[in-house]
C-alpha cells in the first residue's frame, strides 16, 4: 500500500520488533507498547474523522452501502452471520482474552495496585475507542472503495486517500503499532516459556547469563518462523487471527483463570484442560461436522468444555501440595476451601 513492497515492509517491521524485544526485554517492550498506544489512539481518531468527511457523512455512506447490498446494513449480514456466531465471536474477542498468555503480559508489569486499577479503566476506555472508531471506519470505507481487492487493506487505503499525507503517516504508524504490540508480547511469552520455564525444569542449575543467551536465540528463531509463515500472504488475515486466538483460549483460558481464582485447582487439571481444549479445537476446525455447534465459532464449545475438564480433573485428583498453597495463597491448607 505504501509502494515499498510486501517483503521489504515485512522485513523492516520484523527487525524493529526484534531489536527492541532483544535489547530492551520486558522493560523495552512495555515502553514501546506505551508509545505505540498513543500513536494508535491518535491514528484512530484521525482516520475516523477523515473517513466520515470524505464519505459525505453518515447518511450518505449508509445510502451508498444500501445500494451496494442491503445486507450490509443487517447485523447478521442477512443471515450469513447468525446471532449465535456473533455471540461466540464476542466471547472470543471480548471475554476469553483474559485467558490468553500474551494478553496477560501487561497485567504482570504494573508497579502497584493503584497503577493496576488505573490501567483497568484507562484500558477499557481506549479499547472501546479503538474498536468503535476502526470498525466504523472500515464499514464506511466500503461505501468509498467497494472494489478493494484485499479487505485487509481498507485501513491503509483510507489513510493514504482520505486525509493529508502527513496525517496519513501517523495513521499508518498506528496500524503498524497495533501489530507490533501483539507480536512483541507473544515473542516475550514464548521466549520466557522456553528459555526460563522449560529450560530450568530440565537444567535447574543453569546460570542467568546462559538463560539470557538462550532467550535471545529463542526469540530470533521465533521471528524467523513467523516471517517464513508471513511470506505466504493470506487473502484475509482476520480469519487467521480468529483461528489463532481461539486456539490459545481453548488451551489456556481455564488454567489461567481458575488457576488464579480457585485454590483447589492443580497441575493435573491444568494439563488435562490444555490437552483437551487444543485437541477439541483442532478437531472442530478440521474433520468434525460443525452443524451441531449451532452456528457458533468452535472456540466457544472448546473453551467451555476445557474449563469443565479442569474442574472435574482437579476434583478427582490430589489437591495442591502445601508449598504451592503457601506460594500462591499465603496458606498451607485447604481448610477454608
Amino acid at each position: 500500500m505504501t509502494g515499498m513492497g510486501y517483503i521489504t515492509s515485512l522485513a523492516l517491521g520484523s527487525i524493529v520488533v526484534l531489536i527492541y524485544c532483544v535489547l530492551g526485554g520486558m522493560r523495552g517492550t512495555s515502553l514501546a507498547t506505551f508509545v505505540q498506544g498513543i500513536v494508535i489512539t491518535v491514528g484512530c481518531i484521525l482516520l475516523f474523522a477523515g473517513t466520515v468527511k470524505y464519505a459525505g457523512g453518515f447518511s450518505q455512506s449508509t445510502k451508498e452501502l444500501a445500494l451496494q447490498n442491503i445486507n450490509f446494513l443487517s447485523p447478521t449480514m442477512g443471515g450469513e452471520f447468525p446471532p449465535s456466531f456473533a455471540f461466540s465471536i464476542a466471547c472470543l474477542t471480548g471475554l476469553f482474552v483474559v485467558g490468553m498468555p500474551h494478553a496477560m503480559l501487561g497485567a504482570l508489569s504494573y508497579k502497584n495496585t493503584r497503577a493496576l486499577k488505573r490501567g483497568i479503566w484507562m484500558g477499557g476506555i481506549l479499547v472501546c475507542i479503538w474498536t468503535l472508531l476502526l470498525c466504523m471506519s472500515g464499514v464506511i470505507g466500503r461505501s468509498i472503495k467497494p472494489d478493494l481487492a484485499i479487505p485487509d487493506e481498507i485501513a491503509p487505503w483510507l489513510a493514504m486517500h482520505v486525509i493529508p499525507s502527513a496525517l496519513g503517516g501517523i495513521v499508518l504508524a498506528g496500524i503498524v503499532a497495533g501489530i507490533q504490540t501483539t507480536v512483541a508480547a507473544m515473542a516475550i511469552i514464548i521466549t520466557s516459556s522456553i528459555a526460563k520455564n522449560f529450560l530450568k525444569e530440565i537444567k535447574p542449575d543453569i546460570t542467568s547469563e546462559k538463560v539470557k543467551v538462550v532467550s535471545r536465540w529463542t526469540m530470533g528463531a521465533c521471528f524467523v518462523i513467523a516471517i517464513s509463515l508471513a511470506l505466504l500472504q493470506p487473502p484475509l488475515i482476520q480469519w487467521i487471527i480468529f483461528f489463532s486466538i481461539g486456539g490459545l483460549e481453548a488451551a489456556t483460558f481455564g488454567p489461567i483463570l481458575l488457576g488464579m481464582l480457585w485454590k483447589r485447582g492443580n497441575k493435573w487439571g491444568a494439563l488435562t484442560s490444555i490437552c483437551w481444549g487444543i485437541t477439541l479445537y483442532g478437531v472442530l476446525n478440521t474433520i468434525a461436522p460443525k452443524k451441531w455447534l449451532l452456528g457458533t465459532h468452535p472456540s466457544l464449545i472448546s473453551v467451555l468444555t476445557a474449563v469443565l475438564v479442569y474442574i472435574i480433573v482437579s476434583l478427582i485428583t490430589s489437591p495442591p501440595v502445601d508449598d504451592i498453597m503457601h506460594t500462591f495463597w499465603g496458606s498451607k491448607s485447604l481448610k477454608n476451601f
